[in-house]
């Protein structure tokens, strides 16, 4: 029987092997432009909506044979496989893999493969993802939720081609949900969900999804049900930290602390947030950390934590000397335009000295330790 478990384990690391390949070392990573729908791909969409799934499935397939190697191309094959049986849908998947190398779109068709494969067996299909995830340069899932150095996981997704930060983050989200919404594993999966939110939050729109996921996995981890819970707005908490009284090198650094308060207050929104260096955004510069304060400053907060965001950034190219200004304009999650929940703050400072203690790019986590 024990050798029968071994062949079987063994034809089990052999299968997810052959299936998941690697990355093809050594061959360049295309990146992607962003999607942007054209009016072609919109009425696909129609179709869709329309209640006509197969014209639409070979609507998609005509557009991606019409503009092929393109972000749009990859994006039709991805919604043609969705509304197809197995068997094609498998073969479109393929398709992908073949047609898009060393890209976000190679490691959806991979990961969607994983889901014909191994979707009801979620153990073994978070194995198999995890190694997948691994073949793209991505943290091991056990060392995820181990929680102990989340800071360099995310530093490691940072330094991988965009295009594998934009595929993989598919993948971590599918298997935080895996670990909490379908298993059930709150409390295993806060650490992954917190690892999300600041790995990944640039990537607009999907930065208040993750915030969205931390919210309701600290709820069911401290045995809350969403439904009790009714949100309330407040304006957001800014903490600015200049390293001078106002007078700077040409690239000085900037660090925040963004928070609200203990749930159910509404969280920080950082997608409908600005961030601006004399008017230009100013976020692709800075780093994120997202820390679950699981400290109440309150007794009766013991069961409601919240997130405090810090974040670093210094100017990519040095400015010039003369006055600029950081201007802030902070909002949480659902804010409407009117009432509480936006904060904003304006900077002022002057550039005069030829050079910045930091600009020999030092330790970027320096500010965090001495906040």
């Amino acid at each position: 029987m024990r050798k029968l478990s071994f062949l079987c384990s063994l034809a089990l690391i052999a299968g997810l092997t052959v299936l998941l390949g690697r990355p093809l070392i050594g061959q360049p990573v295309v990146n992607y432009e962003p999607f942007v729908p054209t009016p072609e791909y919109r009425a696909i969409q129609d179709m869709i909506n329309d209640g006509k799934p197969d014209t639409a499935r070979a609507a998609f397939l005509a557009l991606a044979d019409k503009y092929p190697g393109t972000t749009l191309s990859g994006v039709c094959l991805n919604q043609a496989a969705l509304w197809s049986e197995r068997g094609e849908a498998q073969a479109i998947y393929e398709r992908m893999r073949s047609s898009f190398p060393n890209s976000r779109f190679e490691i959806y068709a991979r990961h969607s493969l994983l889901d014909l494969q191994y979707g009801p067996n979620a153990a073994v299909w978070r194995a198999a993802a995890d190694q997948l995830a691994q073949s793209y340069g991505g943290p091991s899932l056990q060392t995820i939720l181990a929680g102990d150095h989340l800071n360099t996981m995310s530093e490691q997704i940072w330094a991988l081609p965009q295009e594998y930060q934009m595929g993989l983050y598919s993948l971590y989200s599918e298997m935080c949900g895996s670990l909490s919404f379908t298993g059930g594993r709150y409390q295993e999966a806060l650490p992954m969900a917190q690892f999300m939110r600041q790995t990944f939050w640039k990537f607009e729109t999907r930065s208040d999804q993750m915030a969205w996921e931390m919210e309701l996995i600290w709820m069911r981890a401290n045995g809350v049900k969403p439904s009790e819970y009714k949100h309330v707005s407040v304006n957001p908490t800014i903490r600015l930290r200049p390293r001078k009284n106002g007078v700077f090198g040409p690239r000085p650094r900037f660090t925040l602390e963004l928070s609200t308060g203990p749930l159910p207050l509404n969280q920080v929104s950082l997608s409908q947030s600005r961030i601006l260096l004399d008017g230009l955004d100013f976020k692709p510069s800075m780093k994120l950390r997202s820390y679950a304060d699981l400290r109440p400053k309150k007794k009766k907060d013991s069961n409601k934590p919240f997130e405090v965001l810090r974040l670093s950034g210094r100017p990519a190219q040095p400015l010039s000397p003369g006055s600029h200004t950081l201007s802030l304009v902070i909002v949480v999650s659902g804010y409407s335009g009117t009432g509480p929940g936006k904060t904003t703050l304006d900077f002022p400072f002057r550039v005069t000295g030829p050079r910045d203690d930091d600009d020999d790019d030092c330790d970027d986590d320096r500010w965090d330790r001495d906040w």
